[in-house]
């Protein structure tokens, strides 16, 4: 027996696995409802949810300050509350502002763009300068 009380076998683990719920005028029974779906779910399915890297983003979209809600409980482990998250490469944070996002992708545009500058001025060219360039480049696909 594992430490979650099935037999030790084949484990998988939850990558990349969102859940989006609503909590309605306090109530949060949907939403807990919603998170314990899916850990049953994912028991049924020998998927393991790594409760310590599992991260909330609570978003108040009336701006309220209210007491935030007690934390979600994971297999007895409570889930950390953030303000910001990058989820696929996309920076979300608790206000929806998209500031933190852009100046990161700013930051990888200009990474790349010094990149190209110093091996151009190594006299690198043609195709291997633009196939550095991050996906801008011309692909050729066998039919």
């Amino acid at each position: 027996m594992d430490a979650l009380g099935g037999s030790a076998g084949p484990w998988n683990f939850s990558d990349d696995s969102a859940a989006v719920g609503l909590i309605t005028d306090g109530d949060d029974t949907e939403y807990r409802g919603l998170i314990q779906d899916f850990v049953d779910w994912s028991l049924r399915n020998n998927l393991r949810i790594n409760a310590n890297k599992t991260k909330e983003l609570v978003v108040d979209l009336l701006r309220r300050n209210n007491v935030p809600p007690a934390p979600v409980n994971i297999l007895g482990t409570d889930v950390d509350v953030v303000e910001s998250y990058k989820y696929l490469g996309v920076h979300l944070n608790n206000n929806l502002d998209w500031t933190h996002n852009t100046d990161a992708l700013v930051k990888k545009g200009n990474s790349r763009l010094f990149l190209l500058r110093r091996l151009k001025s190594f006299g690198v060219q043609g195709p291997l300068l633009g196939g550095l360039g991050g996906g801008g480049g011309k692909r050729e696909v066998d039919g």
